[in-house]
């Protein structure tokens, strides 16, 4: 599992009325089963539309596609900070990137914050290895067959 709640894909100090935020590192997908991607942010005061976290792939990490793979809003609320976590079915391999969407004309957003977690597939070397190692540790118990 790959967890980098600690070091954000995207920090942005603000984004425009009615303006996308910069695009956010990308991901590595390999053997990828789940993500989960958080988004922080804090709505101007007069924001009047909810925000959107637009999530888009690409097979080699240079040639992205043009739509969106999925996106999710968060529920504004003036003046607050809002936060949501949203799992995401990812491609097994590959590379994703998202940004923020500021659907409001009225007011901007503030302190626009990513994280993600990754869950992927271990390889049958992997579990085979984590297998021996508990059999040798007597977590485990082979029964023999008769």
């Amino acid at each position: 599992m790959v967890n980098d709640m600690k070091n954000p894909i995207l920090l942005q100090d603000s984004v425009a009325a009615s303006g996308t935020s910069k695009n956010s590192q990308s991901i590595a997908l390999v053997k990828a089963r789940t993500m989960s991607l958080t988004c922080r942010l804090t709505c101007g005061a007069a924001l009047n539309a909810d925000p959107t976290v637009q999530l888009y792939t690409s097979p080699d990490g240079e040639d992205w596609d043009t739509e969106t793979y999925t996106d999710f809003d968060l529920a504004h609320t003036a003046s607050a900070t809002i936060q949501r976590t949203a799992l995401i079915d990812v491609p097994e391999d590959g590379y994703i990137l998202a940004n923020v969407l500021n659907n409001s004309a009225a007011d901007t957003l503030e302190k626009v914050t990513l994280w993600y977690t990754l869950e992927d597939y271990q390889t049958n070397a992997e579990v085979n290895e984590a297998l021996k190692t508990l059999i040798e540790q007597g977590s485990i118990l082979i029964k023999k067959a008769r």
